[in-house]
């Protein structure tokens, strides 16, 4: 499809959803919803015939690299990747002619699909107590950004998080607002009155009691339901949010103080109500759950994610091993004394419960091997900052302990891309092609690791110095590989990069780098200036936001300005140089925003200097 026939449909897809919300009002023929359905009704005949005309796809070339495919225990060596689009057209161990496409020299270097991480939660910043009760809701969306940023970077592409409300930041992700991992979100947790999500405070009342709704409901953190009918409801409203699947507290807590560890939570009928409700969208259940009597009962149940699990007894995993069950434990939590998860467990009692946990650890993961049960890599690191977030990375350390890399590898690709599948087409967002795998017609999520990770895995332990590629949905955030990007690589044309760059009717060009402390634009700029110039002159009815980032080593104010100075200049560049209605572009400064990865150079990269232009179509 040609890129003018492209954002007409855009246009006209959201201003009918979106009507008088859309951001950017389309003008003229857009007026009316008896035009936009003539129009749309034209295009559909249009669009086969302009078949013949299509742009080929931008194609991204890996050469000289030894590939790790997700599957199987040996290296494909020697080989070269193609990626076209967002997908991987072919692996080989021939040479694949490409000759439009950039190519990448590995270096010798080991190539995997991107990390996949089973138990995530971006949206928690303290301990449980705290988000209630003390933070922001806007700090807290805005952390959660942040993290998804760090968290791509440490090359986790996808991330399953296990409770919070992140379906909004999902969909930011998806749309290119926020740069982040994928995320399959299980939203509100489902928890019972006084379980692990209860996190109301001791003399904090019961609103059911009161006959009023809990004034903190709208965080969505969790949702409290007693009863069959009860738990039908919330879970009904947890699909309802865009959930992909959904998170049961099953049993007893470590870091809420109310709950006992041994406790049963729900009901089995109540258990099994929630299940129904994910099995009629074609989805799943996971459960927090740590003793063997829950981990049964949930089992008997049919829940297939059994999270955490540290207690787990010989029969129970016999069972979960009948169930065809995933069993996703949380190792790194064993590298650290119970006072040093503070952050986490702020109390004498959530550290004694933490300590049990630790202790049960070796057990679990011998009887796991024991029965040959599906293991899954997931963390469970949360906190006030990023440095509690960052020990995500610690976890391949902690498995090494009891795994070969070649297990923990494919624990964090393959087997935790057969779990977040079981969303089912319908509640599965991401549907182009499989996760976590290198073979063609996969997603096109792709790290570069230098060295060989299945000889050490504890090479991810350090992603900042040794993950040389980061790619996800065949988009490059990082390359540090000393051979990048072929200089000799032909350059896209200015169509190419619109039609690439466009996601869900906005485009983002990362890759504007300033000298430090200077506003002034460097030269590679300037390509990528003449090519969003000309898709601006092709369409007068787009419009342009121009955001300047800096690396928030001055105060907020210096931040704020030199942003807002960097904004100012390429939208002076784009108005004196290139004739673009200055009414037509939007400049601000953001001050210091998280990190935003690009495939420029090195030197850029290091200057840490970005300003991110964004493509704005009928409110994308």
């Amino acid at each position: 499809m040609e890129q003018k026939a492209f954002i007409w449909l855009l246009r006209l897809s959201r201003c009918i959803t979106r009507g008088n919300q859309s951001i950017i009002q389309v003008r003229d023929t857009m007026k009316q919803t008896s035009s936009l359905l003539a129009i749309a009704a034209a295009l559909m005949f249009v669009l086969p015939a302009q078949a013949q005309d299509e742009k080929p796809l931008p194609q991204i070339l890996f050469t000289n690299v030894h590939v790790f495919d997700g599957v199987n225990e040996a290296r494909i060596e020697n080989a070269n990747v193609l990626v076209e689009g967002n997908l991987i057209k072919s692996v080989s161990t021939d040479a694949i002619e490409a000759g439009d496409a950039t190519v990448i020299d590995g270096g010798g270097n080991t190539l995997i699909p991107g990390l996949i991480e089973a138990h995530s939660h971006l949206s928690l910043h303290g301990d449980l107590f705290q988000i209630r009760n003390d933070l922001n809701w806007m700090y807290m969306g805005a952390k959660s950004g942040a993290e998804a940023t760090h968290m791509l970077m440490r090359g986790f592409t996808t991330a399953r998080d296990a409770a919070g409300p992140v379906n909004g930041l999902r969909k930011v992700i998806d749309a290119g607002h926020v740069v982040g991992p994928r995320i399959y979100a299980a939203g509100p947790a489902l928890s019972q009155t006084g379980g692990h999500f209860d996190i109301r405070g001791l003399s904090e009342p019961n609103y059911y009691f009161l006959g009023t709704s809990d004034p903190k409901q709208y965080l969505e953190y969790a949702y409290l339901a007693d009863g069959v009918p009860e738990v039908q409801k919330a879970a009904r409203e947890i699909f309802r949010k865009g959930s992909s699947h959904i998170k049961i507290m099953a049993g007893g807590g470590v870091a809420t103080v109310y709950d006992p560890l041994d406790g049963l939570q729900f009901t089995p009928e109540e258990i099994r109500a929630a299940v129904v409700e994910a099995e009629k969208v074609g989805s799943y259940a996971m459960a927090h759950i740590y003793t063997p009597e829950a981990i049964t009962i949930a089992l008997e149940a049919g829940v297939k994610s059994i999270d955490h699990g540290m207690l787990i007894d010989d029969k129970a995993m016999k069972l979960l091993k009948e169930k065809d069950a995933f069993l996703v434990p949380s190792l790194a939590v064993g590298l650290f004394t119970p006072e040093e998860l503070a952050f986490a467990w702020p109390t004498p009692a959530t550290k004694a419960k933490g300590a049990r946990i630790i202790a049960g650890m070796e057990n679990e993961v011998e009887l796991a091997k024991k029965h040959g049960v599906k293991i899954g890599f997931g963390t469970d690191f949360f906190g006030p900052t990023n440095a509690e977030f960052a020990q995500q990375s610690l976890e391949f350390k902690a498995r090494a302990k009891y795994f070969t890399a070649v297990e923990i590898l494919k624990q964090a690709t393959s087997t935790n891309a057969a779990l977040v599948a079981m969303s089912g087409p319908m509640m599965n967002p991401y549907l182009d092609g499989p996760l976590g795998v290198i073979q063609p017609g996969a997603y096109a999520d792709i790290l570069v690791v230098k060295g060989n990770p299945l000889e050490d895995i504890e090479l991810l332990v350090d992603p900042e110095n040794n993950i040389g590629v980061i790619m996800k949905d065949g988009v490059i955030y990082k390359n540090t590989l000393d051979n990048g990007a072929s200089a000799e690589a032909p350059q896209e044309d200015a169509k190419t990069i619109g039609l690439r760059l466009t996601r869900d009717g906005r485009m983002a060009i990362y890759g504007f780098f300033f000298d430090a402390d200077e506003a002034g634009l460097k030269a590679e700029s300037q390509p990528i200036l003449e090519a969003v110039a000309s898709v601006l002159n092709e369409d007068p009815n787009l419009s342009l936001a121009v955001v300047g980032h800096t690396d928030a080593k001055g105060s907020h104010e210096h931040n704020m300005n030199l942003s807002k100075q960097r904004a100012d200049t390429v939208v002076s560049v784009l108005v004196n140089d290139y004739g673009i209605d200055p009414n037509r572009l939007f400049a601000a400064g953001a001050g210091f925003l998280a990190p935003v990865a690009s495939n420029a150079t090195e030197e850029g990269q290091a200057l840490n200097r970005r300003v991110e232009l964004v493509r704005m179509v009928s409110g994308g």
